[in-house]
């Protein structure tokens, strides 16, 4: 969440009420992706298609949609540096989410294949927006 905060700060965002309603998609994605990753296990037995490494997709779309969301909140300030600032805190979130399954959940391991879903999903968060934007 902190470079989160600093992508806030960096955008020139005054006021905590306006970093709120300014990121509110983005911040509460991230809730959705937390609460999600952070259930146990056994409650999404039987839930979704029995495909192996389903679990990689919905990884990637989690974070392709976090990444779409915060380079649109962003608007105009769409350089390299955000660009790198968002992919900082995808691999944060998702190091954070990956280690948290890992020790502290029960009926969740943690997976660097998961991780790197995370990001694949944010990179090509990046590449789809620079291609509807040129547009």
């Amino acid at each position: 969440m902190g470079c989160l905060v600093y992508l806030i700060i960096y955008n020139g965002v005054k006021n905590r009420m306006g970093i709120i309603t300014k990121y509110i998609k983005s911040i509460l994605w991230s809730i959705v992706i937390i609460v999600l990753c952070f259930t146990p296990g056994d409650r999404f037995s039987g839930v979704g298609p029995d495909i192996p490494y389903f679990d990689k997709f919905v990884h990637f779309i989690f974070f392709f949609v976090l990444s779409f969301i915060l380079q649109y909140e962003a608007k105009n300030v769409i350089n390299l540096k955000h660009c790198l600032l968002i992919l900082l805190y995808a691999v944060i979130l998702g190091g954070f989410i990956e280690l948290i399954q890992e020790y502290l959940i029960s009926g969740r391991s943690g997976e660097i294949f998961d991780l790197e879903a995370d990001v694949i999903g944010a990179v090509m968060a990046f590449v789809f927006f620079k291609s509807i934007k040129s547009q």
